[in-house]
């Protein structure tokens, strides 16, 4: 996708950190976590919930992961990728006037398979999709950039877990040999953060947020029907080494 269709949408004002109560804490990586879509390493992470979607967060010293997840509702919906929507996951540094790093998640659901009828339905559903991950610089002609396939730089699976869908990422917090994209943070940082599902009718992405006060949310096509867009808006502290 061309850097100028992605800006094409105007720029969103978002909440600052501190005038939001979505502030995440990530809780130091002491154990494996294997990018599977499945909670299993999950269970005892504190996360936080927002219309509809719990998000966890764990990092290392080189690392971070994100799991989200929905049980029910429009929001199980849009991570089932019935709508085919992109899921933008914002990053910038405290006190940044816009965001600065991003990721497109995008769950493709194969032409060839029906929208699930029931939750029975979901594994086939979500095993015949494809999982796309892409990295997001605004004002750097050369993003949005895809993660390659077999490429190691980051990793994006999604599954489900009786009845939930589990969306798992993992990216690097400094950039290095094989990284060439990173959050550019470090352990013990605390970075503004947002999660965007683009407007159903709007396929193409929306520019770099703007993190200052007061936000409007996107509308959805009249015509089409279907649930506002999920927008979580906030913080994330990455927890230091302990």
């Amino acid at each position: 996708m061309r850097a100028g269709r992605f800006l094409m949408l105007a720029l969103l004002p978002l909440l600052a950190a501190g005038c939001n109560d979505f502030n995440l804490a990530s809780s130091w990586k002491d154990r494996e976590v294997k990018v599977d879509g499945y909670d299993h390493e999950w269970g005892a992470v504190e996360g936080l919930q927002a219309e509809g979607v719990t998000v966890k967060a764990m990092n290392d010293e080189s690392t971070l992961y994100l799991m989200l997840s929905a049980d029910s509702g429009w929001a199980k919906k849009q991570l089932l990728g019935v709508f085919h929507q992109d899921l933008l996951i914002w990053f910038a540094p405290q006190g940044s006037a816009k965001a600065t790093r991003g990721l497109k998640a995008s769950l493709v659901p194969s032409p060839f398979r029906n929208l699930p009828q029931s939750l029975r339905d979901e594994r086939p559903y979500l095993e015949a999709a494809s999982h796309q991950l892409s990295f997001i610089k605004p004002g750097d002609a050369e993003y949005p950039r895809p993660l390659a396939e077999g490429s190691k730089e980051a990793a994006f699976e999604v599954g489900d877990e009786v009845g939930e869908v589990v969306w798992e990422l993992a990216v690097p917090l400094k950039s290095d040999d094989r990284h060439a994209f990173s959050l550019d943070a470090k352990p013990g940082q605390l970075l503004l953060f947002g999660l965007q599902a683009t407007p159903i009718h709007a396929l193409d992405g929306l520019g770099a947020p703007a993190f200052t006060a007061g936000r409007r949310r996107h509308s959805v096509d009249p015509g089409l029907g279907g649930p506002q867009p999920v927008e979580i808006w906030g913080s994330l502290a990455l927890a230091a080494h302990p």
